[in-house]
């Protein structure tokens, strides 16, 4: 059989066309040792080649600047999410404000929290007029919101 040369430059196009090419993947990784406890900035994180898809692994410094390292973490250690958390806004035993709001009203008391929490977390506190042990999320810095609890029984817990 007699091919022609552009037939055979045409063939040998499609052939290439179809090979597998070979996937890269950016994942975050540690620009730099990081303790446990720091604050990630920007110049902790890089964006780094990995041979695969890594489960778990962040991809976007957004979404690692300004959490916390869970644990300590070597240089070039791929940022996983399980490492890194919010940073806490309320610590065990600080004073606290309590604040359930309702259409038309708002009623605020003084406590102190029961446990840690970062924004967003719902925590244990206790109404320092009353001693009434109450749940509340973490809304702001010192604040914890009541909004999703019933005025009836304000998220009590057990003593």
């Amino acid at each position: 059989m007699i091919f022609h040369r552009p037939l055979l430059l045409l063939l040998a196009f499609v052939l290439a066309a179809a090979a597998p090419m070979p996937v890269r993947f950016a994942v975050l990784a540690a620009a730099r040792p990081i303790a446990r406890g720091a604050i990630l900035t920007g110049d902790d994180v890089a964006l780094t080649p990995a041979p695969g898809m890594v489960p778990g692994a962040l991809a976007d410094p957004a979404q690692a600047v300004g959490r916390v390292a869970r644990r300590a973490l070597a240089a070039g250690v791929v940022l996983r999410a399980d490492a890194l958390a919010e940073p806490l806004v309320v610590r065990r035993g600080e004073a606290v404000r309590l604040r359930i709001e309702r259409p038309g009203f708002s009623v605020e008391a003084v406590g102190a929290a029961a446990t840690d929490g970062a924004q967003g977390e719902w925590i244990a506190a206790v109404n320092s007029a009353t001693g009434t042990r109450l749940r509340g999320a973490v809304s702001e810095s010192g604040i914890l919101s009541m909004e999703g609890l019933k005025a009836a029984d304000a998220g009590r817990l057990p003593r």
